[in-house]
């Protein structure tokens, strides 16, 4: 199970986060057992959409530009979630690539397009 809890944004906003962070996670680790931590935090970024990072056992920190919107925020909350489950997977090889070569910078743009669609399915 996903725990989920949002700062820096406005109710409705920050529901959707949650809604779309717990979404993801269970898409992608349906039969997950333990429980994970998730924190999102709306801030205020520049020339990056989010940044994930684990700060602890099963705890994970992700910044979202608050200026997002619509799509690009689901993406962005998909794309971050990823990067949690690659972690929990021990998946993220490959750092002393380029960006856009990099293994597990490939799967979270193709799973948050993928994430997105199955979003959209659901209504």
């Amino acid at each position: 199970m996903v725990i989920v809890e949002v700062t820096g944004a406005k109710t409705k906003k920050a529901a959707l986060a949650r809604d779309a962070a717990i979404f993801a996670f269970n898409y992608l680790m349906p039969r997950a057992k333990k429980d994970v931590d998730v924190e999102i935090i709306f801030t205020k970024m520049d020339g990056v959409c989010g940044y994930q990072a684990e700060t602890g056992d099963r705890q994970f920190e992700i910044e979202i530009d608050k200026r997002l919107q619509g799509d690009n925020l689901l993406t962005a909350i998909f794309h971050e979630i990823t990067h949690c489950v690659q972690d929990l997977r021990g998946k993220k090889e490959g750092w002393e690539l380029p960006y856009y070569e990099r293994p597990f910078e490939i799967e979270a743009y193709e799973m948050q397009e993928k994430i997105l669609k199955k979003w959209r399915k659901k209504g």
